[in-house]
């Protein structure tokens, strides 16, 4: 894990897609205000020139409302893209549960990217810590099951190691 430091809040880009969660709680951001210091540090991802926060939109909430300058933070290097990778699962098993609604946000995220949409469900699944079942049922709510052009395109899925496969 790499060394916990303190960050400006002001340096920290919290709209930039990293924000899986359908809606922040308020009464968990003020209880948060009340023990910041036993808070676990945020986590971001810096690019050389930007900060995004991928985990701790409440901690950073909670730091900004009791009028904190600096909030502790976990850093790694890498790119949005990253940051937007790394929320995905974020509070899988830790913080706030995730509602049904986050997950589904989750995996309607990877489902909007060109890229990403490519993988194979049990990859969304994982990458988003939902079952794969639900990606199922998701790419057939979205249409890329039920419209015979999408359902061509999609015949070939990357998996988890890496391999493309039909």
């Amino acid at each position: 894990m790499s060394a916990v430091e303190s960050l400006p809040l002001d340096l920290i880009i919290r709209d930039a897609g990293t924000q899986i969660r359908a809606k922040l709680d308020e009464d968990k951001i003020a209880e948060y205000a009340e023990n910041l210091d036993e808070m676990p540090p945020v986590k971001l991802v810096y690019d050389g020139t930007s900060y995004y926060l991928w985990d701790g939109f409440h901690t950073t909430a909670a730091a900004e409302r009791k009028g904190c300058a600096e909030v502790r933070a976990v850093v790694r290097a890498g790119t949005l893209r990253d940051a937007i990778l790394l929320s995905l699962s974020a509070n899988h098993d830790h913080g706030i549960p995730r509602s049904q609604e986050d997950k589904r946000r989750a995996v309607l995220r990877v489902l909007d990217d060109a890229e990403w949409s490519q993988w194979s469900n049990v990859a969304i699944a994982h990458a988003c810590k939902v079952s794969h079942s639900l990606v199922y049922a998701m790419r057939k709510d979205v249409g890329q099951l039920t419209n015979v052009e999408q359902h061509e395109l999609i015949q070939v899925r990357k998996g988890l190691d890496g391999k493309t496969r039909k």
